[in-house]
């Protein structure tokens, strides 16, 4: 699984961030910060053996580092080709 660069809407209240950018024992995750609504957003794209995995009855596990902090609201989705947000494109 790997998160894919979504384009900014050029919404206002949205700004495109790089998650850990300059946390070199992390891998950096770009998304999208909803100012107004609180949220944060990241997309993934699944690997050919992950989704035979799903295809053969697997799961999803989601693991959230609170750090011992209290646990925030989280929603985990599966959007299919027409609710996906477009992508960053290299010109």
């Amino acid at each position: 699984m790997f998160p894919v660069n979504l384009r900014n809407p050029l919404s206002p209240g949205v700004r495109k961030v790089v998650l850990a950018e300059a946390q070199p024992e992390y891998d950096p995750v770009p998304a999208l910060v909803f100012e107004r609504e609180g949220i944060v957003l990241t997309e993934w794209a699944l690997t050919p053996e992950e989704i035979a995995t799903l295809q053969a009855g697997g799961r999803l596990r989601m693991y959230t580092y609170t750090f011992g902090q209290p646990f925030q609201p989280t929603a985990l989705l599966a959007v299919g080709p027409d609710e996906m947000l477009p992508l960053e494109t290299v010109s």
